[in-house]
């Protein structure tokens, strides 16, 4: 009884039976007098919008109560349930009923809370939804329906879809059974729903209230469209406050100034074209503030796009060369050419020790020792980059010719694909960590997208710099040696310091299969003795590591 009372929202008197109490002596009254007011006290937080809910709801028009956020919705829910006013939720959380939710909101009465309208593409329709759509589904689809009365009823529908009442209630006498009957229900459904539309246009239509001002206006824009579509009548209005993020950030304090000088006092309702407009400016400001942001990341995106096109590009163009030899060579002429153009410009500086370095470069990076064979071609730049090309091509014709061609282009693809696909990755990661690192740079006055393009530029260049010298090394790591064989009058090759797994085992079987009868070298060589490769190591630790 007592949960009763609390459900009743008219003045009421209950008489209860006297009943005693467990106490002794005690008993009660024999009469409750209950009295409950119609005008309810609003005492919640946003008094404003529920009670404009509250007296809305009394006039019979359906309301769209539109929110930004889930919490705001259940809040604001919970509140209405606890002023009695039935209503409905669409949220995230209620998705599986949306539907239904979506088909009632147009309904005389209907109160519906919504977080976001935007880009959900449904009309809510004046009078909820007809229900002669569902009716008809279940008529088609019942079992009990005879197949020979579906084109009666499919024709049935079109009029029905069309308005033509009449038509349609003449196909109803060529009906019989529950067939008749469901489509006098279909029918009798459409007249109710005109109904029902033409009195929720006498009182308005759709009444579109938001509980504040989204950043963007496309939102808002979305939301108060649901109202006055397809000619309906409607109205909207949107509430705000100014301690909402979208005032407090972008316009609290110029409308603050505004309210002061027109004398406004604290919590009186203001509805004025000045508010309106400092509202909008306040939205472009966010709107502008979200494009530079985008456009911002945007910048970023592009210098790592421009890279990505290249390493694939180049990717491309591996997968389908058939003389990778050739892009071997050319590399390795670019890194010669530097070498020479290194030495005379450190002559003046250094005199004889830059012939020396360079000597030191084109070890480390070749494996060969030139010492005898440059000193004639000291004279210019040019020579001693012609002298270094002819002995790098011939270096790589040598190999090409014993390991074969086919073999060799391969296996260099391989190694080309695997550093770029890894090197990359490793790039990529980089990039990443330069890009939280350059906001800093802000405080240095300097602007942190050019010091990320520079930076990153030199980075790229040092990412395929990295990929053709570790290509260059493992190429000229391969050294071909011709040894005098007792048993032979040919020429036989052995292959030394293969540390590489990408040219191990099989490139042996393909200088055997090339040259036919290959000699390996096998004199013995001491642990501790320098490994002949050239690499300046014990042999124990370089290529008698697993000898």
């Amino acid at each position: 009884m007592s949960d009763l009372c609390r459900e009743i929202t008219v003045p009421c008197e209950i008489g209860f039976m006297c009943a005693k109490s467990y106490y002794s002596g005690t008993s009660s009254s024999g009469m409750v007098n209950i009295t409950m007011d119609l005008e309810q006290e609003v005492s919640d937080y946003n008094v404003v919008i529920v009670e404009d809910i509250i007296d809305t709801h009394k006039t019979g028009q359906p309301i769209l109560v539109g929110t930004i956020s889930v919490e705001k919705s259940e809040q604001l829910s919970a509140m209405l349930t606890r002023h009695h006013i039935r209503h409905n939720v669409l949220n995230a959380k209620n998705h599986a009923r949306e539907a239904d939710i979506i088909a009632e909101a147009g309904r005389v009465g209907a109160v519906t809370i919504a977080t976001n309208m935007a880009g959900r593409g449904t009309d809510i329709k004046l009078g909820g939804d007809k229900r002669a759509d569902y009716l008809y589904e279940e008529l088609i689809n019942d079992e009990d329906t005879p197949e020979e009365v579906h084109p009666l009823l499919q024709q049935f529908k079109e009029k029905i879809d069309k308005m033509k009442l009449e038509e349609a209630k003449a196909d109803i006498e060529k009906m019989s059974g529950a067939v008749k009957k469901g489509a006098s229900e279909i029918l009798q459904s459409v007249y109710d729903w005109i109904e029902e539309h033409e009195e929720v246009k006498k009182i308005g239509g759709l009444y579109i209230l938001g509980t504040e001002r989204h950043e963007s206006r496309r939102i808002d824009n979305q939301l108060r469209g649901r109202s006055g579509r397809q000619g309906d009548p409607g109205r909207s209005r949107f509430y705000i406050s100014l301690e909402d993020n979208l005032m407090r950030l972008f316009g609290g304090e110029r409308i603050q100034g505004m309210l002061s000088k027109l004398g406004m006092e604290e919590g009186e309702n203001i509805e004025h074209k000045w508010i309106t407009g400092a509202i909008e400016k306040a939205q472009k400001k966010v709107e502008m503030r979200n494009f530079e942001i985008r456009k911002h990341l945007l910048d970023y995106d592009d210098v790592m796009n421009t890279q990505r096109n290249y390493i694939y590009k180049k990717r491309d163009e591996l997968l389908v060369d058939k003389n990778i030899i050739e892009r071997v060579y050319q590399s390795s002429c670019e890194y010669s050419d530097s070498f020479a153009d290194d030495c005379f410009g450190n002559i003046k500086h250094l005199g004889k020790e830059a012939f020396t370095v360079l000597l030191k470069d084109l070890k480390e990076t070749f494996f060969l020792d030139l010492n005898l064979q440059l000193r004639d071609h000291l004279s210019a730049p040019d020579a001693l980059k012609k002298a270094l090309a002819d002995i790098l091509k011939e270096e790589l014709d040598q190999k090409d010719k014993v390991l074969d061609h086919d073999y060799l282009n391969g296996k260099l693809k391989e190694l080309y694909l695997y550093l770029i696909d890894k090197l990359w990755q490793n790039h990529i990661e980089n990039m990443e960590q330069l890009r939280e690192a350059v906001y800093l740079r802000s405080y240095s006055q300097k602007n942190p997208l050019v010091e990320y393009k520079i930076e990153g530029s030199n980075m790229f260049d040092g990412l395929i710099d990295t990929i053709s010298s570790r290509v260059i090394n493992q190429i000229f790591r391969i050294k071909i040696e011709t040894v005098s064989a007792p048993q032979t009058s040919e020429s036989s090759y052995t292959m030394a310091h293969d540390t590489y797994s990408t040219f191990s085992g099989n490139m042996k079987q393909a200088a055997n299969a090339n040259r036919g009868t290959t000699i390996v070298n096998s004199a013995k060589i001491g642990r501790n003795e320098l490994c002949p490769c050239g690499s300046g190591k014990k042999y124990k630790k370089c290529c008698g590591q697993n000898a």
